[in-house]
C-alpha cells in the first residue's frame, strides 16, 4: 500500500478570527449543505403528506420521523467514535492507526444497523405506541415504520463512512453523495407518493420507500469513494488485513457510547413531546410536527459547525496544540450566533407567514405562531452546546455533552411540560416553553465543563 494513502491538511492551527472563520467554513460548509437538503427532505415530506389533506396522516409521519431521527442519532455511537479515533490519528500523522480505526468502524456501523432493522420492524408499532400514537396515528406509523426499517443498515453505514471521510478533512467529498442521495430521495418520494408512468401511487407509504432507495444508491456510492480516497483498496481486503479487532472495536464503543445516549436523548424526547402534545389535541401535535421540522433550518449551521469543530479539535490535540482548538472555539460561537439572528426573521418575525406555507387550518397557524415565538428566542442558547460539545466530541471526551442533553431533556423539559400541560391542564404553550428552557439548562451545564478543562488531556 502506498504511504500516502492518508495524508495531513494543510495547516489547521489557528490564526485571527477572520482567517479562523474560514477555515471552520472550509470544513464546514459541506455538512452545512448535506445538512441543508436533509432537512429539506423533511420539509418537503410533509408537504407532500399535506397534500393528503389528512392531519392524522401529518402527525403519523411526524411521528414516524421522529423515530427516524433517534436511529440517526443513536448512529453516533459508531459515527463519534470512529470519527475522534481516526482524527486524532490524522492529526499524529499515523496513516496504519487510522486504516484500522476505520475498518473497525465500518464493521460496528453494519452491525448496530441490522440490529435497529430488526427492531423497528418487529417492534416499531410498539414504540410508537409507547410515545403516545393512537388510533389511526398508530396504524399509519407502524406501516411507515416497517418500510423505513430496511433504511437502517445503509443510513448507519452512511452516516459513518461521512465521518471518515470528514475525520482526514474531506468534507467535500460526502457532501457530494449526501446532496445527490437527498435529491434522489425527494425525486423518489415524489413518484412513490403520488405515482407516476408504471409506478404505482403508494400514498404516504412511498415516503419511507423513496427513503430506502436514496439511502441503499449512496451506500454503493460511499463504498467505492471510501475504497478510492480512504484505503486505495477493496474493502474486503482491508478486513482480511487488518481483521476484527476487539481492543479498537471497543474504543470505539467507549467514546461512541456516550455520544449515542447524547444523541438519542433529544429525539426520544421529541417523541415523549409529541405524546405530550398529542394528549392535548390533535392541532398542537400537527403544529409540533410541522414546526419542528422548520426549526431544523437553525441546525444546518449548527451541525456544520459542530462536526468542524470536531474534526479541528481532534487534529489539533493530535498535535498538541489545545491553545488552536481554544481560539476556533471562540469563534465558532461567533459564527453561530449570526446564524441563529437570521433565523429569528422567518420564525418570530413572520411566524405565521411560514406557518401558511404547510396548512390552511387557522388552529394550526395560530398554536405554530405561538411555537415559534416561545422556543425560537431560547435556540439562541444552543450555540453553546453546539460548539463545545464539538470541541469534546472531537476531544474524545462526551461523557459531558451526553450528561447535558440528559439532564435538560429528559431531567428538565419532559417533567416540565408534562406537568404543566397534562397535570395542570394549561395547554400546548407550556409544552413550548419547557422545549425552551431545556436549552438553557443544557446551555450551563455544557459551559461549566468545558471551562474545567478536562477535555485537554482525553487520551484515545
Amino acid at each position: 500500500m502506498k504511504t500516502n494513502t492518508l495524508t495531513m491538511p494543510s495547516d489547521i492551527s489557528a490564526k485571527n478570527t477572520s482567517q479562523n472563520i474560514i477555515t471552520i467554513l472550509m470544513l464546514a460548509w459541506p455538512i452545512m449543505l448535506s445538512q441543508f437538503l436533509q432537512t429539506i427532505l423533511g420539509i418537503v415530506d410533509i408537504y407532500f403528506i399535506s397534500m393528503l389533506e389528512s392531519n392524522e396522516l401529518l402527525a403519523a409521519i411526524s411521528y414516524g420521523n421522529g423515530v427516524l431521527d433517534v436511529t440517526i442519532a443513536a448512529a453516533q455511537f459508531v459515527v463519534i467514535g470512529s470519527l475522534a479515533t481516526i482524527s486524532r490519528r490524522v492529526g499524529a500523522n499515523d496513516i496504519t492507526g487510522a486504516e484500522k480505526m476505520a475498518s473497525q468502524g465500518i464493521l460496528l456501523a453494519f452491525l448496530t444497523g441490522g440490529v435497529f432493522l430488526s427492531f423497528l420492524y418487529f417492534r416499531g408499532n410498539s414504540f410508537l405506541y409507547l410515545f403516545g400514537a393512537r388510533g389511526e396515528i398508530l396504524e399509519y406509523g407502524a406501516s411507515y415504520l416497517k418500510i423505513l426499517a430496511f433504511a437502517t443498515p445503509f443510513i448507519f453505514f452512511n452516516l459513518t463512512s461521512r465521518g471518515i471521510l470528514q475525520a482526514k478533512g474531506d468534507t467535500f467529498t460526502p457532501m457530494i453523495v449526501f446532496c445527490g442521495m437527498n435529491i434522489l430521495n425527494i425525486f423518489f418520494n415524489y413518484i412513490f407518493i403520488f405515482g407516476i408512468g408504471f409506478i404505482p401511487e403508494f400514498g404516504y407509504k412511498g415516503a419511507a420507500l423513496g427513503t430506502v432507495a436514496a439511502n441503499l444508491i449512496g451506500s454503493c456510492s460511499l463504498v467505492f469513494l471510501l475504497e478510492k480516497k480512504f484505503f486505495h483498496s477493496s474493502l474486503w481486503q482491508a478486513y482480511k488485513k487488518y481483521k476484527i479487532i476487539l481492543k479498537d472495536l471497543w474504543t470505539i464503543i467507549r467514546i461512541g457510547s456516550f455520544a449515542m445516549v447524547q444523541g438519542i436523548a433529544r429525539p426520544i424526547t421529541a417523541l415523549l413531546m409529541y405524546s405530550i402534545a398529542n394528549n392535548v389535541s390533535l392541532v398542537a401535535i400537527t403544529a409540533f410536527g410541522i414546526g419542528g421540522r422548520m426549526i431544523g433550518l437553525v441546525f444546518i449551521t449548527i451541525m456544520g459547525l459542530t462536526q468542524a469543530m470536531s474534526v479541528l479539535t481532534g487534529q489539533n490535540l493530535g498535535r498538541g496544540d489545545i491553545d488552536s482548538v481554544e481560539k476556533y472555539g471562540r469563534d465558532g460561537l461567533k459564527f453561530a450566533f449570526v446564524n441563529m439572528l437570521i433565523f429569528f426573521v422567518p420564525f418570530f418575525i413572520f411566524a405565521e407567514q411560514t406557518m401558511s406555507v404547510f396548512t390552511n387550518d387557522p388552529e394550526v397557524i395560530a398554536e405554530g405562531v405561538s411555537y415559534f415565538r416561545i422556543v425560537y428566542p431560547c435556540i439562541f442558547l444552543v450555540i453553546f452546546p453546539a460548539i463545545y460539545g464539538g470541541i469534546f466530541m472531537g476531544s474524545g471526551d462526551t461523557a459531558p455533552p451526553m450528561v447535558a442533553s440528559l439532564v435538560a431533556n429528559l431531567g428538565f423539559k419532559y417533567p416540565f411540560a408534562r406537568y404543566f400541560a397534562n397535570h395542570l391542564e394549561l395547554g400546548a404553550n407550556w409544552v413550548w416553553l419547557g422545549i425552551g428552557l431545556s436549552v438553557l439548562v443544557e446551555m450551563i451545564i455544557i459551559v461549566l465543563w468545558y471551562r474545567k478543562g478536562k477535555w485537554k488531556t482525553k487520551k484515545v
